[in-house]
């Protein structure tokens, strides 16, 4: 049971450090920060923390830990690159998809986004 206490006192820390820092952020077009970035954020934060809570468990890294650590941050970042780099992901009928578009690029244009990561 205490892993299930740290992973929620985890989730809630990452939750509410990014509703907190990112709730009055304004960009140059004037718009807010929204579902998608928080999401995004809050995304980011709980995968993070995870794998980097994992490397620390490990008492001798080999090749193949650092290849799993390291790389399950480097796909991460890759796949939002990609996702968030294209506006029409549509499936059929379903064009919720397309709301990603430019998320991470913002996210990272933004200070706060590192100040985020450094917190939490």
């Amino acid at each position: 049971w205490s892993w299930v206490a740290l992973g929620t006192y985890q989730s809630v820390v990452a939750f509410f450090t990014v509703r907190a820092i990112t709730s009055d952020t304004m960009y140059n077009t004037g718009e807010t920060t929204g579902i998608w970035m928080m999401g995004t954020l809050c995304y980011i934060l709980v995968v993070l923390i995870v794998t980097l809570q994992i490397g620390l468990m490990i008492s001798f890294w080999t090749i193949l830990h650092h290849i799993a650590v390291w790389g399950s941050i480097a796909v991460l970042f890759i796949f939002f690159f990609v996702y968030c780099g294209n506006p029409s992901w549509n499936f059929g009928d379903v064009h919720e998809f397309s709301d990603m578009y430019g998320v991470i690029y913002e996210a990272m244009n933004s200070a706060r986004f590192y100040l985020v990561l450094v917190l939490v």
